[in-house]
């Protein structure tokens, strides 16, 4: 199946762009999407995104086609569109 994801801030920086089209198998959730993103762009996403007990972060904005999503075992689904806003590093 084929997702959309988008990304600003810091993740923006991470993935090199401000959208991805990525094909994924039929089961993956947010967790999984998480780890797909991180090994295209060499970064592991999930350390800005999930806390140390594995929950979403609250301080990164997580969309699911138009709904924060605050659970990162959500179901993706063909066609989905994933937004992730993340901090920017200064002030």
């Amino acid at each position: 199946m084929e997702v959309v994801v988008k990304a600003y801030g810091l993740l923006r920086e991470r993935i090199g762009r401000d959208e991805l089209k990525l094909n994924l198998s039929d089961s993956t959730n947010l967790r999984q999407l998480f780890r797909v993103l991180g090994d295209r762009c060499g970064w592991d996403i999930e350390k800005l995104v999930l806390t140390t007990d594995g929950d979403l972060d609250p301080g990164v904005l997580v969309s699911h086609n138009g709904v924060q999503v605050t659970s990162a075992d959500a179901p993706l689904g063909a066609g989905d569109v994933i937004l992730f806003l993340s901090p920017m590093p200064g002030g």
